[in-house]
């Protein structure tokens, strides 16, 4: 039997080695595929490359100018042509919306059709408001209608698309997980006089930083406790929150370090007490889900994909979006409180165990792409 020629698509280098490496390379190990990635040129895919998975890189950003997305349908149409896939795997809102039209276009011509396959990770239309929401909801919409196959991490995604009511499309729920294999899960010491506050989240609005420095001020002079750091852990421009930082003069309790390696930040989730996120909205979080893997319990916003991995009360407490005031109020709880603390966290690890292995989640994935096959070659 040929192996299956899978093609996973992403329009970041980032999103490319944290949200699919791992998975992409067990599946290009598995004798009954060929899996690479097309993603950007850049030392991600430098990495991925020497880890053993095929890359296949070209100009692309996440920028919405036509004329960088004339560009890129170009160079995608080239590349998917000259590397005959039976299935493309779509990520993310771009390369989603971009990866499916170019291969529907080489589908016009085709007798042996590109099984189309898109993963939703947070639909973009969340973060918009009055029109162009509406519009960028229609564009899902309409995309739906050219997708053989959508993938969701979380139930509120899939049950909203259900509405868009494609009669070809199929509908997957594969959750989401992650490789344990990557983490030790081992705890360091964590009876420091000061407590270790960590939010992994790139620098981006939807992240919500704002809402963390704000209720760290709250910390400091609504309950008078001063005894903590909050690393903020991810890629981007904080200039804008360095300035928060310095109104609300919390110099020495936030500290940004920028973009980490998976090694580096595994070390902070050795001697974290506590892991956080504000969102707007998430897919479904893997930074809260490998501090559960450290027995750290999660304080999160109550949005799509975070109320998928917090069980409130249990693993953690979930709090209503820019709630500063309840935030900080479960803060201080589990910052002064080792027993709940600890009692939490232990739920946290045995949560993560039982419902976020990655492992899981490749082979749903493996039978969809085996089943895709059954139905082109029907066809």
């Amino acid at each position: 039997m040929n192996k299956i020629q899978v093609i996973d698509f992403i329009n970041t280098g980032k999103g490319a080695e944290r949200l699919l490496f791992s998975r992409v390379k067990m599946v290009h190990n598995d004798i009954r595929f060929n899996n690479s990635i097309i993603c950007p040129e850049g030392e991600e895919a430098h990495r991925i490359a020497e880890a053993g998975v095929p890359v296949l890189t070209m100009k692309i950003s996440r920028e919405l100018g036509i004329f960088n997305i004339i560009c890129e349908f170009v160079e995608l149409y080239k590349i998917i042509k000259n590397n005959s896939p039976h299935i493309i795997h779509t990520h993310t809102s771009k390369a989603g919306a971009l990866g499916r039209i170019v291969c529907w276009y080489i589908n016009l011509f085709r007798k042996k059709k590109i099984y189309i396959i898109h993963q939703v990770h947070g639909y973009y239309f969340f973060r918009l408001k009055g029109f162009k929401r509406k519009i960028f909801y229609w564009i899902e919409k309409m995309l739906a209608f050219i997708t053989d196959a959508l993938l969701f991490q979380n139930k509120y995604e899939y049950e909203l698309s259900m509405k868009f009511k494609p009669k070809k499309t199929k509908f997957h729920m594969i959750k989401n997980g992650i490789n344990f294999d990557h983490f030790s899960g081992i705890s360091g010491s964590r009876d420091n006089d000061v407590k270790i506050i960590i939010c992994v989240a790139r620098i981006e609005p939807v992240k919500n930083h704002k809402m963390l420095l704000e209720v760290a001020n709250l910390l400091r002079t609504q309950y008078q406790y001063n005894k903590f750091i909050i690393y903020i852990i991810g890629e981007g421009e904080y200039q804008y929150l360095e300035k928060i930082v310095t109104q609300y003069n919390l110099s020495e309790n936030v500290v940004f370090t920028g973009k980490l390696q998976r090694k580096e930040v595994a070390e902070y989730l050795e001697i974290a007490d506590i892991s956080v996120l504000t969102s707007i909205n998430e897919g479904m979080p893997r930074s809260l889900m490998e501090s559960m893997y450290y027995s750290i319990p999660c304080i999160g916003t109550n949005v799509i994909g975070t109320n998928e991995v917090i069980v409130d009360n249990y693993n953690g407490y979930l709090v209503e979006l820019n709630d500063c005031e309840k935030f900080a109020e479960k803060m201080y709880c589990l910052l002064t409180n080792d027993d709940i603390r600890k009692e939490l966290g232990t739920n946290a690890k045995k949560h993560c165990l039982e419902n976020f292995n990655e492992d899981k989640t490749i082979e749903i994935i493996k039978d969809i792409y085996i089943n895709a096959m059954t139905e082109r070659e029907s066809k």
